[in-house]
């Protein structure tokens, strides 16, 4: 099971903190997170996954280090 974790650069922190709480429930129920690397929502919905689960991280990026992101993961 596999969800784009995206948005926009200028969300509201409230929204961020969802975005996060929800990636964290997912990271739980076994979803992958595949997402930009992009500040706000993607790097909000990355944060969220537990360190247990960064397996579970995919983070499609335009040039390695965009972004401090070194790469596909």
């Amino acid at each position: 099971m596999v969800y784009a974790g995206i948005g926009s650069r200028k969300t509201p922190h409230e929204v961020l903190a969802a975005m996060s709480a929800l990636a964290t429930v997912l990271a739980h129920e076994g979803w992958t997170l595949r997402s930009g690397g992009a500040d706000g929502a993607d790097a909000a919905f990355a944060e969220g996954v537990p360190a247990e689960h960064r397996g579970r991280v995919e983070i499609f990026v335009p040039w390695t280090g965009y972004n401090a992101v070194q790469g596909p993961e």
